[in-house]
C-alpha cells in the first residue's frame, strides 16, 4: 500500500529436521557469504541490505517434538529507491494542480483560457494516473501513488467545478 515508498523483507531459513544441534551446527561463514555481488547492477531500483543470523535452538524451538536443530537465516531487505518516482510523478502532478489553481487568479471573463488550462491539467494528470497504473506493479490493493494521483485529479476537477460556479454567478449578475 506504500508503493513507491515500500520496503520488502525476504527471509531465507536453512535448518535440519533430522540432525540435532549437537550433530549438525549450521553457521554462515563470513568468508563464504558474499553480499550478493552484482545484484545492484541487476536491480538498480532497490537498496539492498542483507543480515546473516546464526540462531541457536534455544531461541526458536521450545517443546519441539523433533530434535532441536541449529538454524541459519538470511534476512534480505529491499528498499525501493523512490527519487525517480518523486521526480517523474509526484512533483509534476503537484505542478499541474498548481497550474490549474493558477486559473483562480485569472479574471472570470477569460472563459476559453481558463477552460483550456484546467481541462489540459485534468487530462495530463489523468494520463499520468493511467501511465503509473500501467507501468507500476500489479497489486490487489490501493498504492500510495494511486491515492496521490486520485487526490490530484479531484483537486483539478474541483477547480473546474469552481470555475463553473463562478461563470454561473457571473451570468446571474448580468441578468
Amino acid at each position: 500500500a506504500k508503493y513507491p515508498f515500500d520496503v520488502q523483507v525476504c527471509l531465507i531459513t536453512v535448518t535440519s529436521y533430522k540432525f540435532s544441534e549437537e550433530a549438525l551446527r549450521l553457521e554462515w561463514l563470513p568468508e563464504a557469504v558474499s553480499e550478493l555481488e552484482g545484484i545492484h547492477d541487476q536491480q538498480p531500483n532497490y537498496e539492498f541490505n542483507v543480515e546473516w543470523d546464526n540462531i541457536s535452538t534455544k531461541y526458536w524451538c521450545t517443546n519441539c517434538s523433533f530434535p532441536p536443530a541449529s538454524m541459519g537465516r538470511a534476512r534480505i531487505v529491499l528498499a525501493r529507491r523512490y527519487a525517480l518516482h518523486v521526480l517523474k510523478v509526484y512533483i509534476p502532478s503537484a505542478l499541474f494542480v498548481a497550474v490549474a489553481w493558477a486559473s483562480f487568479f485569472w479574471p472570470p471573463d477569460v472563459i476559453p483560457g481558463r477552460t483550456v488550462l484546467v481541462i489540459t491539467s485534468l487530462l495530463t494528470v489523468m494520463s499520468m494516473y493511467a501511465a503509473v497504473g500501467y507501468r507500476g506493479p500489479e497489486t490487489s490493493y490501493v498504492k500510495a501513488v494511486d491515492v496521490w494521483l486520485f487526490i490530484c485529479i479531484v483537486l483539478v476537477v474541483l477547480t473546474l467545478f469552481q470555475f463553473a460556479v463562478v461563470i454561473t454567478i457571473q451570468r446571474k449578475k448580468k441578468e
